[in-house]
């Protein structure tokens, strides 16, 4: 378990190494400096560092004073226990620059392989005179002082160079993110405008069906009423109907006692005529035509 973890450190800290590396070499790109990676693997950072400088023969270095978020305007030592191992065990033949947070904090400077040969020749020579001593201790401090001079160039030069690269980085970051401002202010404008316009929309379409559902109600009610009144004509009808159909039965009842009435009448004339009829051998043309009357009445 703790091997995992060791091993996942591990390829954290080499993933990390890589993005920066990375990251640098870019910088060296858009400064149109030639650069390349080199990759090594060392139980020690400082010695590693020291093992590239003597197998590379680097003359030039850059590394961190002390993490950035170390940095201040006052700052003028190197925090970093690795960067004060490399100022004071680096060959005496490289140039180091010690950066923190992009500024310059110190530098080491260089010194020649036959500068440091003349100048042990000079201190173990008893031969020399003075004069000559003199004359080359001041060709010396004055090519010093012009190396000096080229070194702080250069370092301002490359001060100014990743200043301006930082400086375009920065702007560049900050188009980039005006740029997704004005695209997400522009996509809350048409979120509002498609929200106003579904709101609109939403409110018409509730009006519509307001207005559908009291129309709706409205037929409604004159079908209701419409209904009652049929209902109502129909009873009147259904009470008239009911009213003949009384008529009828008792027009019926009448006719029939008026049949009973007219049949008990003719029953009683027809008995009545015939005690009053004469024998069949005697004719009285009279009784005759009273007969025939009465039939005629009939």
């Amino acid at each position: 378990m703790f091997h995992e973890q060791k091993l996942r450190l591990y390829r954290k800290e080499k993933d990390k190494a890589h993005k920066n590396s990375e990251k640098y070499l870019q910088i060296c790109r858009q400064m149109q400096v030639t650069a390349e990676i080199i990759y090594i693997e060392t139980d020690s950072v400082e010695k590693g560092i020291l093992q590239l400088i003597s197998q590379r023969g680097v003359t030039k270095l850059v590394m961190g004073a002390a993490a950035d978020r170390h940095y201040s305007m006052r700052m003028r030592d190197l925090k970093s226990k690795k960067a004060i191992y490399i100022h004071r065990e680096a060959p005496a033949t490289c140039l180091i620059w010690f950066t923190c947070n992009g500024y310059l904090i110190c530098s080491r400077e260089a010194r020649r392989a036959n500068n440091l040969y003349l100048e042990c020749a000079s201190s173990n020579s008893l031969s020399q005179s003075d004069i000559t001593r003199g004359t080359e201790s001041i060709v010396k401090d004055d090519d010093h002082l012009i190396k000096l001079a080229v070194t702080e160039a250069e370092a301002s030069k490359r001060k100014a160079r990743f200043e301006a690269c930082k400086r375009e980085e920065a702007e560049k970051t900050a188009v980039d993110a005006l740029k997704k401002a004005k695209q997400w202010e522009n996509v809350y404008f048409e979120e509002l405008k498609q929200r106003k316009e579904t709101e609109k929309a939403l409110r018409k379409r509730n009006d519509e069906l307001e207005k559908m559902r009291s129309e709706s109600e409205t037929q409604i009610t004159e079908s209701y009423t419409v209904i009652r009144k049929l209902q109502e004509k129909n009873n009147l009808s259904m009470e008239t109907f009911r009213g003949i159909r009384e008529e009828q039965e008792e027009l019926k009842i009448k006719l029939r006692e008026v049949s009973k009435l007219k049949g008990k009448r003719e029953e009683e004339e027809a008995s009545t005529s015939n005690h009053r009829e004469p024998p069949q051998y005697f004719i009285c043309p009279i009784t005759h035509v009273r007969k025939r009357y009465k039939i005629n009445e009939n």
